[in-house]
């Protein structure tokens, strides 16, 4: 293997040819059928419970692999588990761990491991950062599939000088990669887009579900899920636009709608792993506050989503619906993007400084996709199967309304005392 210091010092070297800055573009998906999309979901089944079985076994925080690990990634269906050992042992173990899924699963041999690419993107990129501005790196994560490290920059002229300088250095085979991601936009909102009512059943009565709009006293979001925190009901949303202990109301008029509770839990912009809080609900409420485990449905068929399970952490090429707080469309039928997971374990930079780390990126694999203001802390979920369950809460976009989505995955959720609510 190549050494960190090698591969940091033609960082450094190339930084000093940039002087020209470009911003990027991002192209739009087609457009599919709600029909298709959720018959690519239910193909993945095998290969999603193969994963499962694997992290179990493997007994991983998602954190810190093993360093035979190189990685997992769906492609047509079949989950392939990418292996940085020659000597035929770890295939060995794969194989028997997960001897009821041969025919969903391929296991490749490549090069470098995960955490020797997570660490040399790290290392490179904190190199960078240490450098005065304008190199403006927005961030690093590992590209599974192609087996390297990526550093993010804002700029595509930067990005393409750093990548031809390094690849000359160190040849064809070089294990960092520069590509133009531009700065994460958050989707909270200071305007009142439209009134969705919580009210529902009897006069005080506020049935909470997923995709549900509350405010604070600057801005308003999305519920993610309902479920318990240290013994009280609770329910999550997204962590920036927070402040702990702040004051939680129903609606999206900010600063007005009925009391729910505040914040107990805050994550963000704290070299923590994602971007969510958990809000328990008050004692002593005027109104009765009744938690479910339901995904509010305005779609076409009007049906809320039961969520009766979670999925730790989907992996590269897993499809997911996006909740939408806004329809998608004039029409107000679409409130959900169909996504694909195209990278995970991503950490954003802002300023040249740790912002977010281990977030999980979506793309949009239909036209009408989009995030905008108010989509914060909305629900990410997929079809397991039959069973609906979390992957995670919303965060923000590239771009407002196009553009990559970022969310928590759960198990940064779960691992911080929140329990879902499946039934």
């Amino acid at each position: 293997m190549k050494s960190f210091r090698k591969s940091v010092l033609a960082i450094l070297l190339s930084i000093l040819l940039i002087f020209l800055m470009v911003p990027g573009s991002i192209s739009a998906a087609e457009d599919i059928s709600e029909q298709r999309f959720m018959e690519m979901m239910a193909a993945q089944q095998n290969a999603l419970n193969a994963n499962l079985l694997l992290m179990e076994s493997i007994g991983t925080d998602y954190s810190q692999y093993p360093d035979c690990y190189g990685g997992v990634y769906i492609k047509d269906d079949i989950l392939h588990i990418l292996v940085a050992d020659s000597s035929g042992k770890t295939v060995a173990w794969i194989d028997g761990v997960l001897r009821e899924y041969s025919d969903w699963i391929t296991i490749d041999e490549v090069e470098y491991s995960y955490n020797y690419l997570y660490n040399l993107a790290e290392t490179s990129a904190e190199a960078m950062c240490s450098i005065t501005k304008p190199y403006d790196i927005t961030g690093y994560y590992v590209d599974i599939v192609n087996n390297v490290g990526v550093i993010t920059v804002a700029n595509g002229d930067i990005a393409a000088i750093l990548e031809r300088n390094y690849v000359s250095r160190e040849g064809p085979s070089a294990t960092l990669r520069f590509e133009v991601v531009e700065s994460l936009t958050r989707s909270s909102n200071d305007e009142s887009i439209f009134s969705t009512d919580l009210n529902s059943g009897s006069r005080g009565t506020i049935t909470l579900k997923g995709g549900m709009q509350i405010n604070n006293s600057s801005k308003w979001f999305t519920i993610g899920f309902c479920g318990t925190f240290s013994k009280l009901d609770a329910f999550v949303t997204c962590g920036h636009g927070q402040d702990a202990n702040e004051w939680t109301r129903t609606g999206n008029s900010i600063g007005s709608g009925s009391i729910l509770g505040a914040v107990s839990y805050i994550r963000y912009q704290n070299n923590g792993n994602g971007d969510f809080s958990i809000h328990t609900i008050a004692s002593g409420l005027p109104d009765t506050v009744v938690l479910t485990n339901k995904v509010q449905n305005v779609s076409d068929s009007g049906t809320d989503i039961s969520v009766t399970g979670t999925y730790s952490n989907p992996p590269v090429g897993t499809y997911y619906f996006k909740y939408n707080a806004t329809p998608v469309t004039s029409s107000a039928t679409k409130f959900r993007s169909y996504c694909e997971v195209i990278n995970v374990g991503v950490t954003i930079l802002s300023d040249n400084t740790l912002y977010l780390k281990n977030m999980t990126v979506g793309q949009f694999v239909s036209s009408v996709g989009t995030s905008v203001g108010g989509d914060s802390g909305g629900s990410c979920f997929l079809l397991d199967g039959s069973t609906w369950k979390i992957a995670g809460v919303h965060s923000g976009s590239i771009t407002s309304g196009t553009g990559d989505v970022y969310f928590t995955p759960w198990t940064y959720i779960s691992g911080a005392g929140f329990t879902a609510k499946t039934s």
